[in-house]
């Protein structure tokens, strides 16, 4: 468990918290959506942030 935390935080640093995301190779904090899109909205989020 640890080494799994340590790839998914490491590469952002020590300076922010979860969540930590992954997408095409870089890592970033966030993303923090309230309320959490459903459905259609959810995949058209990933898609933003991909781009």
């Amino acid at each position: 468990m640890r080494a799994s935390h340590h790839q998914g935080m490491d590469p952002v640093g020590q300076d922010v918290g979860a969540p930590v995301i992954h997408i095409n190779g870089l890592a970033l904090f966030g993303p923090v959506v309230s309320p959490v899109p459903k459905g259609e909205e959810a995949g058209e989020l990933l898609v933003a942030l991909r781009r």
